[in-house]
């Protein structure tokens, strides 16, 4: 859901919740009256109108909070899918081992690429925001949810990127690719983490649907 999108929602919801709440004042008011001017049939159906009100006002309030619990849960776990779609794409990519055969140069080449994924993934993190969500939020709960500290990892990153150069020149081929097995291990673990919240956020809005509250 787009955020005009969800403008629109909420708009739509509180137009709802107003005019129940408008309605209920005025059958109240209009029940009074008649009970005041011994009009007791009319105040009677009134009163009743009052009541359906109310139960609807009631209804209305618990779906909106119920939508709006539901929609913040789903649009955190479609950010962490797309992390951990990007982190299977960064696992799949098999050409570093697939030529390790080639020249230094080239195989510097691939690990320098790999881990400028790798990099770009942590910069995702770091600066994402939408909707309420701030620039940070995501860091944040890597860190919490996670024990995941993206600062400290996309430091250690570029570190290692910047010394690719100098490990093709020495010949550290075994070197260079032992470093991005240390990185895939890392990811894999953090992507199995990923999934779990994933599912637990799936099940969550499984059950809000089927509450009642």
């Amino acid at each position: 859901m787009t955020k005009k999108e969800k403008i629109k929602e909420n708009y739509n919801e509180n137009i709802i919740l107003c005019t129940l709440m408008v309605g209920t004042i005025i059958s109240l008011v209009v029940s009074i009256v008649f009970n005041i001017t011994e009009y007791e049939y009319l105040s009677s159906i009134f009163s009743n109108i009052f009541s359906g009100m109310v139960t609807g006002l009631i209804l209305a309030y618990i779906s909106a909070i119920k939508n709006k619990k539901k929609y913040r849960i789903n649009r955190l776990k479609i950010i962490y899918q797309n992390i951990f779609d990007a982190i299977c794409e960064f696992l799949n990519d098999t050409k570093i081992i697939d030529n390790l055969s080639e020249e230094n140069e080239y195989i510097s080449s691939l690990v320098y690429k790999k881990f400028s994924d790798l990099l770009y993934i942590y910069q995702y993190i770091e600066k994402y925001e939408v909707d309420s969500y701030k620039e940070g939020f995501l860091k944040e709960i890597f860190l919490y949810d996670f024990s995941y500290n993206i600062q400290v990892k996309e430091i250690e990153i570029e570190r290692l990127r910047e010394n690719i150069l100098d490990y093709s020149k020495k010949g550290y081929k075994k070197k260079m690719y032992k470093l991005v097995k240390e990185y895939e291990k890392d990811m894999i673990k953090l992507n199995a983490k990923i999934k779990i919240k994933i599912n637990e956020m799936q099940n969550e809005i499984s059950r809000i649907e089927q509450s009642f509250i």
